[in-house]
């Protein structure tokens, strides 16, 4: 205790050679006393060394558990929020959960759940974020000591629903933390949350409301970071106001300083080259938008988890003010090049694709889209201001303007909707997309085009085939095109060419033994599996069925050797972590699931890998990265082409479906015209079958 208070008075030389003699003066034995001595290390070096203090916090969790439940709770926590503060919120997560786990403290359990949801901020997963933001503050909210713990998490919930665009739950949550601020006296406390409802009060562009938090935030006299906020949101107002030297003045101000939060730099220099491009300042502007993105993408180098980057995006739109004002400038490669800078940064840099760094190759792209008679249709979305779609043909090259993404948004969640239901047929959801997406650049597009979509956020979760064309009478888009999906550009400009060699042609699992009543047998996986069985010679296909389809069987059938894989199972996606995503497969010692992050760790360069399963696309979307579950891990595992499925799948339709694409594959040897023409033999067909939720689920996604 002694030892302790030293070190919380910064005489942490004293405190140090204190622990020491306390260290003399016990056994090994005294395992939980050497527990304490651990905690107390870690709390002498948090300040200066707080690597360090995680490795003692760690230490002494160690020697608590079966002891001292508390204290280990007590020290894993610590040890995540080491991590936390250094931004590293997948591995803090791990700690914090662990630490739930053994903790029967209300208090400590709120401030657990707290940092958790934090964490999950910090990785984008908001939906998750927000639900553990809700349980710690309804606990603190019945413990008297928690009341500035309770503040903090309705900020947190508050910047959740912000970041949703959930505004008047936001502002909610930030005036109750705001009054129990008040309560406590807390000016520190009261300065974060004016801070923030001034940043959602300019989002409204509720002036008045914005002045008066600016106002009352600065009669706190606030210190450090939030100095800076103040000075942002100084900045921000004096622009609404067309006060541009004051906004400059203030912008500048927070640049000199070289703050550290990097978002707080960005946005800075962010606003900074819109006010100058509003003030016709162009060549100043492009500086100020270069550096902001700089400023991002160091950021972006520095985070090492693959969570992490996946997530980066959610955190602000850092290219969106870029684009637009180079689409202003009328300059639309060089918005391309921004624009294909902020698409799947995870997927691209694992497979060594950053062409929008050094400037996308148009004329390759032509040639290489020459070469297969392709057209891409490039888009991306702003949320309250135009969106864009790049047209790129062999010989043409056209930026069309588009509707905002909170219209197109309503449109697809509605037409979604109308497929699951059955109800697709001549829907005008799917019109409206159609006129809204692809009707502009009809000119472009010949009947019998291939092409290929480059979806930007909430388009990866449609498919444009069911997109309904008007005339001459109206019909699914799929009659009149071959679409297949990429996330970037640069799969285009360099394609794989190599001419591999394959040992086998085909691995082809599933039709496992029931794993759990969740997942319950499949009445038609052993006829798809049977189907396409018999379109390879036996000696150059590994079946793998029943009992023996088990996640340890993948890694063991050597998947490299194959040039095509075929999944046929149940499939999962989560929406809290995408890599938890599975493949369902038969029960053994190390589970029955094939995780989507463990298929990322096995090397792999198969033509085609075909995800015959429920929600093999994923179902969680980020802003950057699109949808990501196992489509999305085989490509970063180095999968050319991979097909997986937007919504459920029915067994029946699709083994009818998959007999139709590999007898076409046979004959085509192209996967997107394979799957096309498939695909109009159940449209065209007299069943049930030719409503587009029967065939329209399974989609081609390009990797490279």
């Amino acid at each position: 205790m002694q030892a302790r208070a030293l070190c919380a008075s910064e005489k942490f030389q004293e405190g140090s050679r204190t622990l020491d003699d306390v260290q003399r003066s016990i056994t090994d034995a005294d395992q939980l006393l050497r527990a304490e001595l651990e905690f107390a290390r870690g709390e002498c070096a948090f300040t200066d060394e707080p690597l360090l203090a995680r490795v003692h916090y760690l230490k002494a969790a160690n020697l608590a558990h079966g002891y001292d439940p508390h204290l280990e709770s007590v020290a894993r926590g610590d040890a995540g929020y080491v991590l936390m503060e250094r931004r590293r919120a997948d591995e803090a997560i791990q700690d914090f959960s662990a630490a739930l786990a053994t903790s029967d403290s209300p208090f400590l359990k709120q401030v657990l759940l707290g940092d958790l949801g934090l964490s999950y901020q910090d990785l984008g997963e908001w939906k998750t974020a927000g639900d553990l933001l809700v349980q710690a503050e309804s606990i603190a909210a019945g413990i008297k000591d928690a009341r500035q713990n309770q503040a903090l998490w309705l900020l947190d919930l508050g910047r959740q629903h912000f970041s949703q665009l959930e505004y008047p739950d936001a502002k909610k949550s930030y005036s109750q933390a705001l009054s129990i601020a008040g309560e406590l006296h807390d000016s520190e406390l009261k300065a974060h949350c004016l801070g923030n409802l001034a940043e959602l009060a300019l989002t409204m562009h509720d002036r008045a409301s914005a002045e008066q938090a600016i106002n009352s935030m600065e009669d706190l006299h606030p210190k450090d970071e939030q100095s800076f906020v103040l000075l942002l949101m100084k900045a921000e107002l004096a622009a609404l106001d067309k006060k541009q030297d004051e906004s400059e003045g203030f912008l500048k101000e927070i640049l000199a300083a070289n703050v550290a939060n990097t978002q707080l730099r960005w946005r800075a220099q962010s606003d900074l080259g819109t006010l100058y491009a509003e003030e016709g300042k162009l060549d100043d502007a492009e500086h100020e938008f270069q550096q902001a993105i700089a400023s991002a993408e160091n950021a972006f180098s520095d985070i090492t988890s693959v969570r992490g980057r996946i997530s980066f995006l959610d955190t602000n739109p850092f290219y969106d003010e870029y684009v637009r004002f180079l689409v202003m400038r009328n300059r639309p490669l060089d918005a391309l090049n921004v624009a294909e800078r902020g698409r799947s940064r995870a997927l691209a840099v694992s497979l060594q694709l950053e062409a929008g760094r050094k400037g996308l190759n148009l004329r390759k792209i032509q040639e290489n889209l020459r070469a297969k008679r392709q057209v891409v249709l490039a888009y991306w979305m702003e949320w309250n201001a135009e969106s864009y779609l790049w047209v790129i043909t062999p010989s043409r090259f056209k930026l069309l303007k588009l509707p905002s993404e909170n219209e197109i948004v309503k449109e697809v969640d509605a037409y979604n909707q109308d497929i699951l239901d059955h109800s697709a047929q001549d829907s005008p959801h799917g019109r409206k997309l159609y006129e809204m997406l692809v009707k502009p650049a009809q000119s472009f597009l010949p009947k019998g085009s291939n092409v290929i979509i480059v979806p930007h956020r909430r388009l990866f979760k449609l498919n444009f085939e069911t997109l309904v064309t008007p005339s001459p009478k109206p019909h699914y888009w799929l009659e009149d095109a071959c679409i297949q999906n990429t996330s970037f550009l640069a799969a285009l400009e360099n394609p794989d060419r190599e001419r591999r060699t394959f040992s086998k042609q085909m691995l082809l699992m599933g039709a496992p033994a029931e794993a759990s009543k969740d997942f319950p047998t499949l009445a038609h996986a052993p006829e798809e599996l049977k189907q396409v069985e018999e379109h390879f010679p036996r000696s150059e296909e590994q079946v793998v069925s029943g009992a023996a389809a088990t996640p340890a069987a993948y890694d063991s059938s050597d998947p490299a050797q194959f040039r095509l894989m075929h999944f046929v199972t149940h499939g999962t996606a989560s929406d809290m972590n995408p890599l938890d995503s599975a493949i369902i497969l038969s029960p053994s010692p190390q589970g029955f699931k094939l995780y989507a992050r463990d298929i990322i760790k096995t090397k792999i360069h198969p033509e085609l890998v075909t995800i015959s399963t429920c929600y093999g696309a994923g179902t969680r979307q980020y802003s950057g990265e699109g949808l990501v579950g196992l489509a999305w891990a085989f490509m970063r595992a180095g999968a050319h082409q991979v097909i997986g499925a937007l919504w459920e799948v029915d067994d029946a339709a699709n083994a009818e479906l998959m007999d139709h694409f590999y007898t076409a594959l046979a004959r085509t040897g192209r996967p997107a015209a394979a799957l096309h023409e498939a695909k109009l033999a159940m449209l065209h067909s007299n069943t049930f079958h030719k409503r587009p939720y029967y065939w329209a689920s399974l989609q081609l996604y390009t990797g490279r």
